[in-house]
């Protein structure tokens, strides 16, 4: 309605004292703000790494002997999960380390997990939340999610494809490294991709730039088969990516008209 500011489209997260909301109208965050006061604010990365950082002694497990804080809802630990988990509704975040298997555990019969189903609502997967878990290969990620946190993924050696939420904002280091993807799109909402984000993704063929992202760390694409690697960027973002690639060979970048160029 014309003149009518709650029937303006927005998008975000408030949050106050642990309670985080979704917010897609003004008349959402008017309603935020009256039921907390002023001082609620959108949610910084810092914050999104608090989060799945946070500790609280109030914790339950579900069936699947998942351990989640309330309380925030946020998923603590389910490194015990075999094949198949949905994660729990109205979870805002994977903790850190949540389903990590370590590094020297190469016993088949702890590394089972093979997929995982998340819903809409979750905005944060922290540091080292699936690592190293070598049968996953399924995992959906909601257009809620925010950030991807610093080795969220790091050697998931069967992960061959993920489709990232068009409303991510972070991907931290080495986050996909050592992953099988083949082929993916950074959504055009990006602000920071880490150091070393896709090291190591030997089967990586084509990787695509939806948008300009603000800060990209270095050798994001190191011991990736770059002979068999294109880039592909906004129009007349050629130079850019150049920049802020390098030292990756300019001749793997290439523009693409299709992509819709930040104004």
């Amino acid at each position: 309605m014309e003149g009518d500011d709650s029937a303006i489209r927005v998008q975000g997260y408030l949050e106050h004292d642990g309670y985080i909301m979704k917010v897609s109208s003004f008349a959402d965050i008017q309603q935020f703000v009256l039921r907390f006061g002023e001082s609620v604010h959108a949610m910084t990365e810092d914050e999104l790494d608090r989060l799945t950082a946070f500790e609280n002694e109030t914790t339950f497990s579900d069936a699947s002997f998942a351990v989640y804080i309330e309380k925030p809802l946020i998923l603590k630990k389910g490194s015990s999960i075999e094949n198949n988990y949905a994660i729990k509704e109205g979870t805002v975040a994977v903790a850190n380390n949540a389903f990590h298997k370590e590094r020297s555990d190469g016993n088949p019969a702890r590394n089972t997990l093979m997929s995982i189903r998340m819903l809409e609502g979750i905005i944060a997967i922290g540091t080292d939340a699936f690592s190293y878990n070598y049968k996953l290969s399924k995992i959906n990620l909601p257009q809620s999610l925010l950030k991807i946190s610093d080795r969220a993924f790091n050697k998931c050696i069967s992960l061959k494809d993920l489709t990232l939420p068009s409303n991510l904002l972070y991907i931290g280091s080495y986050a996909f490294a050592g992953t099988s993807i083949e082929t993916i799109v950074i959504p055009q909402h990006v602000r920071k991709i880490g150091a070393h984000a896709f090291d190591g993704c030997k089967q990586l063929k084509e990787i695509v730039f939806e948008g300009m992202p603000l800060e990209v760390g270095i050798d994001i694409f190191h011991y990736c088969d770059v002979k068999y690697l294109t880039i592909y960027v906004p129009y007349h973002s050629m130079e850019y990516f150049k920049e802020i690639l390098y030292p990756e060979p300019s001749n793997l970048i290439e523009k693409s008209e299709t992509i819709a160029t930040l104004k």
